[in-house]
């Protein structure tokens, strides 16, 4: 989540936008939702299980800080950090840049 910003739209390549539908400021993830043609016809990734991933692992960061396209980081698995009974994080030692929070792991 872009805190001050309303919304946030999600660019495709391809020039197509779509806009986020729901933002939680307390954990800084945002949703966005497409219709079922768009969905067929937007690349997707295989998302690994975060449950599994263990301390020394090799994790890759994606992001576009300050409007800079498909900037890549990569580093290590430190720990999961338990913030609240429902809400655990990975720390982790790749070097993000300001921009660039919330972009996929």
């Amino acid at each position: 989540m872009i805190i001050g910003a309303p919304s946030i739209v999600v660019k495709l390549p391809d020039g197509r936008d779509f806009n986020s539908v729901e933002s939680s400021p307390s954990t800084s993830v945002t949703t966005w939702r497409s219709s079922a043609s768009a969905r067929t016809t937007c690349p997707r990734l295989a998302l690994g299980d975060s449950d599994q991933v263990k301390a020394g692992e090799r994790v890759v960061a994606i992001g576009h800080p300050l409007g800079l396209g498909d900037t890549v980081s990569d580093g290590l698995v430190q720990r999961h950090r338990h913030l609240d009974k429902d809400f655990t994080v990975m720390q982790i030692s790749a070097p993000i840049a300001h921009g660039s929070s919330g972009g996929p792991l």
